[in-house]
């Protein structure tokens, strides 16, 4: 059986989309797990409901505690052999659960594609990709092509996740899904084989990206998971050329993206708090860390050579 864990906080919008494509999938041998994280809408009663008319559907109710939380509470809570994450504002292809299946008990780790539709759509487009399998070995083409960071595109073997005690941080406000899968993948199969077709449906604007979340510890959060990152091809042994390489060009458009993000939020509030949060950033020494790094490896192109221009002018003008 598979446990499919599914957070709610305030979703009432979608919500019923999200649970009736789950109720909708081809394999029975499911349960639903709803995580009412303190809603303060319309979102508990009806997961009331549908627990009342479905016995695969089980609700949870907890204070306001965050999505790390909510899913750590289905993690403890499940009870398949394997589960899945749904985000309660996202829809699934009715087949999901039936091509985890299909490729459970292999030596790899199975991963759909994510198809990004736009707010108000309810169904799922055949884009026509291939499948595309990858190794440990190549894990940052793995990362960079962008089937690490989400929860929501895997299946877990929740004896791996229960002998190991691996939980999201409940600490952190952006990173933890990374933390989390790289705890994981520490402990699964070095291959990764993502689907063919988009089987996951992400609904634009219904969720924040990381350029949109604005939050002083920004910097500070990127240094750590980039730390992460790097602790884990390293203790896997795949700190090679190849990984260094697009780990720390990588790491240097993440810090310009960062700072980006922190220049346009100073635009639109100028305080003094938000000065020193720039100073700090800019006077920090991973930029020539990471500079000498990528020249290091030979990976140093003729944009990063503007951003790291851009850079200098604003030590110059702010970082003092």
């Amino acid at each position: 059986m598979i446990s499919v864990i599914v957070p709610v906080y305030n979703a009432e919008a979608h919500l019923k989309a999200c649970v009736d494509s789950l109720l909708a999938q081809s394999c029975l041998s499911l349960e639903i797990i709803l995580i009412d994280d303190g809603s303060t809408d319309g979102s508990g009663q009806i997961c009331e409901a549908y627990a009342k008319k479905d016995g695969r559907v089980r609700v949870i109710h907890q204070k306001n505690r965050g999505v790390s939380a909510a899913r750590n509470a289905g993690i403890d809570a499940a009870a398949g052999e394997y589960l899945i994450f749904v985000d309660s504002d996202d829809f699934v292809h009715q087949n999901l659960l039936e091509f985890y299946l299909e490729h459970l008990q292999k030596d790899y780790v199975p991963v759909c594609r994510i198809q990004e539709v736009a707010d108000g759509r309810t169904d799922l487009q055949s884009m026509g990709a291939r499948e595309t399998v990858y190794s440990l070995a190549h894990f940052m083409e793995f990362f960079c092509d962008g089937h690490v960071n989400s929860p929501c595109n895997k299946v877990y073997n929740l004896d791996i996740l229960r002998s190991h005690q691996i939980y999201f941080p409940e600490d952190m406000s952006l990173g933890e899904d990374l933390v989390f899968n790289l705890r994981y993948l520490k402990y699964a199969p070095k291959t990764y084989r993502v689907s063919a077709e988009e089987l996951y449906c992400y609904r634009q604007g219904s969720q924040e990206s990381l350029s949109s979340r604005f939050r002083a510890e920004l910097f500070e959060l990127q240094l750590y998971m980039f730390e992460q990152l790097r602790i884990f091809l390293q203790d896997a042994d795949v700190w090679t050329q190849e990984n260094r390489g697009a780990y720390y060009r990588l790491f240097w458009n993440r810090l310009y993206l960062t700072l980006t993000i922190y220049m346009e939020q100073q635009r639109k509030v100028r305080t003094s708090e938000l000065q020193e949060y720039i100073r700090a950033a800019l006077n920090n020494p991973i930029w020539t860390e990471v500079w000498s790094a990528c020249r290091r490896e030979g990976v140093v192109t003729g944009k990063m050579r503007i951003k790291k221009a851009h850079v200098e002018l604003l030590k110059g003008s702010k970082g003092k």
